[in-house]
Formats: C-alpha cells, structure tokens, sequence
C-alpha cells in the first residue's frame, strides 16, 4: 500500500501556496472560497497546551483560533456600546502557520455577516468547539449590519495614510455607499495641508536667512 492511496491532499484548498489579506478586495471570490475553508481549532486543541507546557507561552496568552473570534466580536461589541476595550490586537505566530487566512477569515464574516460564506465559517468554527460555535453565532445574528472592514496587506510597501484612504473608499464603493461628499472634504483638507506646508517651508526659509 502506498500513502497517496491513504491520504488524498484537496487541490482546491491549496490557495497557490498562501492566502492574501489583499484578495479581500482583489480577489473577492478566492477570498470566500479561502475564508470558508479555514480550519478553526478551539481551546481543546493539544498544541496549544503543548506550546505552555514547553514554556513556549511566555509573555503572551496562547489562543486557539476559535476563542479569538469569539473574543474579538466581544471586544467590538463592548466598543459599539460605549465600554472602554483595547482597540488594538496583536497575533504573534511562526511563518506560514495561517495568520494571514485567518485575518482574511475575519475580514470576510464581519464584512458580510448573513452571506454565504459566513454561514460556512460558523460551521467550520462549530466543528472546533460546540460551545463557542454558538456563542459566535448568536454574536453575528447580534450584528444589525456589516462591519466596515479596511484590510492593509503588510507584505506591500506603502504609505499608511494613503493606503487607509484608498481602502475606505474603495470599502465605500463595494458596499454602494455615495462617497462624493467626502472625497471633496478629503480633497479640501489635501489643499490645505499642501498649503500649510508651503507656508511653513517660508517661514523656515526665512529663519534661515535672519540667521545669516
């Protein structure tokens, strides 16, 4: 018996080697069909409690992928009512091991919560852990419209602040929301920054030469 008529390896879950954060607006369809094939694991997972009993844990707390949806559309609902949470969230993990999938998993259930593929990855996350599958669920049902997501892909060189507006925008266009009103605002304050630097670059000029 050879081991390819034992394991048989799902070409159409192969995602050419590695899932994209950016295929969230570049590729739509490869994010779905990446996002509801990610295998969530739940805090029974033995690699986790392998990790902590080799020490591995260290300063940070060691989460299994499941528990951290659940914690995350804990911590946005805490927000949305007003409660003070830590906006900012940090996943340390070694090359290759998913964060970039599971960041688009994410993207995507939040950026649609009643379609399709949010259906499956509830799925995928009840088959980790019962328990949390449902609490997850009844999270999302919570959610009375999609979150606006903005997905900044770290493997490209770019400038944070053009890269925040080029996304809301194009977030804006997705979801067919008129942002013409505020691309005139956004020009406005573009004229004005552009001029306060000009007026600034004088001063400095002229500094120089009460110097000299």
């Amino acid at each position: 018996m050879e081991i390819r008529q034992v394991v048989h390896f799902h070409n159409e879950r192969f995602f050419e080697g590695a899932v994209q954060l950016s295929w969230v607006q570049r590729r739509i369809d490869q994010a779905r069909q990446a996002a509801g094939a990610f295998v969530f694991h739940g805090p029974r997972y033995h690699g986790a409690d392998e990790a902590e009993r080799e020490g591995i844990k260290g300063a940070y707390k060691l989460k299994d992928t499941a528990s951290f949806v659940r914690d995350l559309l804990s911590s946005m609902r805490a927000g949305a009512d007003g409660r003070e949470v830590n906006p900012y969230w940090l996943v340390i993990a070694g090359y290759g091991s998913g964060k970039s999938h599971l960041a688009l998993t994410c993207a995507t259930l939040l950026a649609d919560p009643s379609g399709k593929t949010a259906q499956a990855i509830l799925q995928q996350i009840a088959r980790a852990d019962a328990e949390i599958g449902e609490t997850v669920a009844q999270q999302i049902a919570e959610m009375d419209k999609p979150a606006l997501v903005l997905p900044l892909d770290g493997m490209e060189n770019f400038h944070l602040g053009n890269a925040l507006s080029r996304t809301v925008f194009a977030q804006l266009h997705h979801h067919g929301v008129d942002a013409g009103e505020l691309l005139h605002v956004a020009a406005a304050l573009d004229d004005h920054a552009g001029a306060g630097g000009k007026r600034h670059r004088g001063q400095h000029r002229g500094r120089r030469r009460d110097a000299d």
